[in-house]
């Protein structure tokens, strides 16, 4: 665009104006939007993908869940379907005996020998099924009313896991379940169950036996791990 200026002598002369300073500054104008609205989308998708990463991490695992209403109780106190055992991943033992299926297991219960204010129950589990079989730690024991409410709290572990029994059928591996007399503990007694409910070790599926034989007093009840029943 053309212009007029006057010169020293006062007389007016035309003065041509180049638009290439305001095109430069336009086109930096344009540059520096254009960069600016680049960067914001870039900071955007950044915080999306970081926070997939966050919600993946946090749902990408579950914990183990135990059996309803018939786990043992660790050292810990938590819940747990029976002791570990010497079995892999396909359920065979280092000798290669299968471990014991719920289905190829009867449970039967009957009262021990007391001794100084304390009650044990031998709980045996029978090989019913048609080949030998091994079950290794401790089986969860629950006292179970007959809407199928559990009645106090699962047996806790006690002693040591023990070591593999092999059963060939009609055998079985025994357990002693332990409390206390009424009027022992301050606690009182925990009401009288119509089943018990047993998960043989490393198994999820349950056994449920009806029996009221069970009595356990004074918050104490207990498990000990399988061993061979004589």
């Amino acid at each position: 665009m053309d212009g007029d200026a006057m010169t020293g002598d006062g007389r007016r002369r035309t003065v041509r104006r180049s638009g290439f300073g305001r095109a430069s500054v336009t086109l930096g104008v344009v540059a520096a939007l254009a960069w600016s609205v680049t960067a914001c989308g870039t900071d955007d998708a950044g915080a999306d993908t970081s926070a997939s990463s966050v919600s993946a991490g946090e749902g990408g695992g579950r914990g183990t869940e135990s059996p309803p209403g018939g786990s043992g109780k660790g050292e810990d106190g938590a819940a747990a379907a029976g002791g570990g055992g010497a079995l892999d991943g396909t359920g065979a033992g280092a000798d290669g005996l299968v471990r014991c299926a719920a289905k190829d297991l009867k449970p039967a219960v009957a009262q021990a020998d007391a001794a100084a204010g304390n009650v044990y129950y031998d709980l045996k589990l029978t090989n019913v099924g048609e080949g030998a079989c091994e079950l290794r730690g401790f089986p969860g024991v629950s006292l179970i009313q007959r809407d199928g409410g559990e009645i106090g709290e699962p047996a806790d572990r006690e002693g040591e896991q023990g070591t593999v029994v092999e059963l060939e059928p009609g055998q079985a591996a025994q357990a002693t379940l332990h409390t206390v007399n009424k009027g022992v503990a301050e606690a009182g007694c925990w009401k009288r169950p119509d089943l018990l409910k047993v998960y043989p070790p490393d198994s999820l599926d349950a056994l449920t036996l009806r029996t009221d034989a069970v009595r356990v007093c004074g918050d104490t009840f207990t498990v000990g791990a399988l061993s061979a029943s004589s």
